[in-house]
C-alpha cells in the first residue's frame, strides 16, 4: 500500500500511476483555459508541455499529502463515510468547493 501511494506523487510517475495527480492537473489546466485539454488522450496530454507543468506540480502536492486509514467493513457505512469524509475534508466538487471527489466510477 505504501508503494502504491508513493507512486501517486513520484516525479517519474505517468498518468496510469499518478491518477489522482493527473485528475487534479486536468481540472486545474481546464480551469486555467488550456485549449487542447478536451481533445487529447491521457498519454498525449501527459506529453503536452503546457499540461506537463500542471501534472508535475500536482504530483509534488500529492507527494506531500498525509493519509489516514479507516477500516469500514459494512458497504452502507462505507458509502456514508465516503460522503462524510469528502464533505468534511472539502474534497467534493460543487457547492463552491474546488475538490476532486465527484464519486464517479471509472
Amino acid at each position: 500500500m505504501r508503494q502504491r501511494l508513493q507512486e501517486h506523487g513520484r516525479p517519474s510517475s505517468g498518468h496510469n500511476s499518478a491518477t489522482l495527480a493527473f485528475a487534479m492537473a486536468f481540472r486545474i489546466a481546464k480551469s486555467q483555459g488550456m485549449d487542447s485539454i478536451d481533445a487529447s488522450s491521457r498519454g498525449a496530454l501527459q506529453d503536452d508541455p503546457e499540461f506537463e507543468k500542471w501534472f508535475d506540480t500536482t504530483k509534488e502536492i500529492v507527494s506531500k499529502m498525509g493519509i489516514r486509514v479507516v477500516e469500514v467493513t459494512d458497504p452502507i457505512e462505507q458509502a456514508v463515510f465516503e460522503v462524510y469524509a469528502a464533505l468534511e475534508l472539502g474534497t467534493i466538487r460543487g457547492r463552491g468547493q474546488v475538490g476532486f471527489n465527484d464519486f464517479e466510477n471509472h
